[in-house]
């Protein structure tokens, strides 16, 4: 027994071809907290919305508690051009002197945006971190 999956679609061939060659070269961005080792962060709130549609949990409705200093997400796999914003919370439990948030894609590797855009933020004892960030995917 053959099984026609696009049977009953009006999407060409021709267009088919196009979406999957777009996912296979899409470009993935990531979202990376990177922070002074040792001291433990609550990352509780990663959304993103792309090209202004709806805002989409990154976290998935959990939070991610760390003393590595290095927190990277997958955020998803987009296309060139597309606008993304990014709003992220964290919270300190104890001084954090130096608090750097990466956006970064592959396909090519690129460094997309930083925040803050030179040097770091300080975060303190007990204090969060609540800010968004806008780039574009090249």
């Amino acid at each position: 027994m053959r099984i026609h999956l696009f049977e009953n679609t009006s999407v060409s061939s021709k267009k088919l071809n196009e979406k999957i060659v777009a996912v296979l070269s899409g470009k993935q961005v990531y979202f990376t907290v990177k922070w002074t080792e040792d001291a433990p962060l609550l990352l509780y709130a990663v959304n993103y919305k792309v090209n202004g549609r709806g805002w989409i949990d990154a976290l998935n409705g959990e939070a991610i508690k760390d003393t590595d200093g290095d927190i990277t997400i997958l955020i998803g796999s987009f296309y060139r051009g597309d606008e993304i914003e990014i709003a992220f919370g964290m919270k300190a439990f104890y001084d954090i002197p130096r608090c750097i948030i990466l956006i970064s894609q592959t396909n090519p590797d690129e460094l997309l945006i930083k925040k803050p855009e030179t040097g770091y933020k300080r975060i303190d004892d007990y204090d969060s971190w609540e800010d968004s960030i806008s780039t574009e995917v090249l």
